[in-house]
């Protein structure tokens, strides 16, 4: 088995932990909150009223773009992530380590995905909502339609993925003895708090947030980061594991059909 891939991935979950742990926070607590940024968010939490947001977008585009682009940045590296497992996990591949690894996948991209729709829309439908008065009633239709959307697309679809695939490896992590039993916990944990976000977020797909959402996403953080450090440290234990040593590797057993050496 190459370590490479291993570690590669490894170096991916870990930055990805990293972004989405410290960069999102430190992004909106010193870029988006000097703005107004929370004050425009709350009127859509506490009483469904996006106008205030779109307001504010339309003044503030630019670092409106920067933290979905922060956002998106750890889902993109975490597309690796899925592959490097189940190297570890599934080395034997099998029909179980493709679904896993595919849930994993396309969770990710479901919310790359929905960044990359909230970019290109929010800041159309924020000088649309300033510009023209008379439509405005229209506009907040039409981007409550769309935050809707977005939210069942990246927290239901790809809360609901990534939460089969956190399951999977954890579960297979445990039995194989391949993940250390705290690390399996915590993707179980993660994986059950994201899956509640998702059933909360399909029935308010226009709430910003769940109750159970924060900490999921705290959760999925740690995740990154502990896989990261396993994945970047693992060495020949993989092998081991399946009964096979260095030598084997090397120097394999002759079969029966091999020519003795005279």
């Amino acid at each position: 088995m190459s370590m490479a891939p291993l570690r590669r991935g490894g170096a991916f979950a870990l930055l990805a932990g990293i972004v989405f742990l410290l960069g999102v926070t430190l992004y909106q607590g010193l870029v988006l909150a000097p703005t107004g940024f929370l004050a425009a968010t709350v009127p859509i939490s506490q009483h469904q009223q996006f106008g205030p947001y779109l307001v504010w977008a339309s003044r503030h585009a630019a670092i409106d773009a920067g933290f979905r682009a922060v956002e998106a940045t750890t889902f993109v590296l975490a597309l690796a992530v899925p592959g490097a497992l189940g190297r570890l996990l599934w080395p034997d591949d099998g029909p179980l380590a493709t679904r896993a690894l595919w849930a994993g996948r396309l969770g990710f991209a479901a919310f790359i995905v929905q960044i990359g729709l909230t970019t290109l829309a929010t800041p159309l439908l924020a000088r649309q909502y300033v510009s023209q008065p008379t439509n405005q009633a229209a506009t907040l239709h039409t981007y409550g339609l769309l935050f809707g959307g977005e939210t069942i697309l990246a927290s239901v679809v790809g809360g609901g993925l990534i939460t089969t695939f956190l399951a999977l490896a954890s579960l297979r992590g445990s039995a194989s003895g391949r993940l250390p039993g705290w690390l399996a916990y915590v993707g179980l944990a993660t994986a059950g708090l994201l899956g509640v976000s998702a059933l909360f977020a399909l029935f308010a797909p226009t709430q910003p947030e769940t109750p159970t959402s924060a900490l999921a996403f705290l959760g999925l953080s740690v995740w990154f980061i502990a896989i990261g450090i396993l994945l970047l440290s693992v060495q020949l234990r993989p092998l081991r594991d399946m009964g096979m040593s260095r030598e084997a590797i090397d120097d394999p057993a002759p079969t029966s059909d091999s020519t003795p050496r005279a």
